[in-house]
């Protein structure tokens, strides 16, 4: 599902009339720091160069998300293990 989300990506345009944001939809929260109040984070990405990018975080309070080291998939990703990183960020990141 990943994979998919991330082949998926940029394949539509944002409906710019929309008066809430996604992550307000999808919990049917209004506002961010109610939505991500004792959430994790991790970034998910994809670089040209080095390929798949999963990375954790440290909530820093009314500061936002601090990075950490991230976990370095590169271009070519066997089955399981973008889900495996994903999930071993999930345990690095601090709320």
């Amino acid at each position: 599902m990943l994979l998919l989300t991330f082949n998926q990506c940029y394949t539509r345009n944002p409906d710019e009339l929309l008066n809430t944001t996604p992550i307000d939809q999808y919990l049917n929260i209004k506002g961010w720091y109610n939505a991500v109040r004792n959430m994790k984070l991790i970034s998910c990405s994809w670089d040209d160069d080095i390929g798949y990018e999963i990375t954790p975080t440290d909530k820093i309070p009314y500061k936002g998300y601090q990075h950490q080291k991230g976990i370095v998939l590169g271009k070519k990703v066997n089955p399981g293990d973008l889900a495996e990183a994903v999930k071993i960020a999930i345990k690095k990141s601090r709320i």
